[in-house]
């Protein structure tokens, strides 16, 4: 996973490799020792928030880092599988896309987590974006695009019959 935070420096999530962070001005990777963020491997995908606050998903893995850096680990909400994609809605609301389970809306402030779309048909969503209209459409692969309505969940599916030519 690359993600470039407000600063302008480019975080790096890889295999393995735990976090690694290039601070625009020296265009260096440092071993974040003095940080929490190193013991996490295997990551795919990171969000700022506009506090400067993150949300890091990966293998098995779901946490979320606040100033301070302390860390809150979300990942049972994954229920043994992994983070790919993440979206915030708001404040508290995150949209989690899986590998094979689908995507999970969380509320960070309640805890509790809702699943959409299934292991049979868009369990592994790639990538997620909003239109700004009040939709979040999820990339998935092999079961082409979903738009789903953040207001009342109603889900469509945009598959070759629409026109996509390939599903991933």
């Amino acid at each position: 996973a690359v993600y470039l935070d407000n600063q302008g420096n480019a975080w790096l999530g890889s295999q393995l490799g735990g976090v690694n962070v290039s601070f625009s001005r020296s265009i260096k990777f440092p071993d974040f020792e003095d940080d929490k963020q190193h013991q996490f491997e295997n990551l795919y995908c990171f969000h700022e928030t506009k506090s400067g606050e993150r949300m890091i998903g990966g293998e098995h893995l779901l946490v979320y880092i606040n100033k301070n850096k302390e860390v809150t680990d979300y990942s049972k909400i994954l229920i043994d599988n992994s983070a790919l994609s993440i979206y915030q809605e708001s404040e508290n609301i995150y949209w989690i896309g899986t590998w094979g389970i689908g995507l999970i809306r969380f509320d960070k402030a309640t805890k509790q987590s809702r699943s959409f779309l299934g292991e049979k048909f868009g369990g592994t969503v790639l990538c997620l974006k909003a239109d700004g209209k009040g939709h979040l459409f999820a990339g998935t692969f092999g079961d082409g695009i979903f738009k789903i309505d953040l207001k009342t969940f109603e889900t469509k599916h945009y598959g070759a019959k629409e026109g996509l030519t390939n599903l991933n």
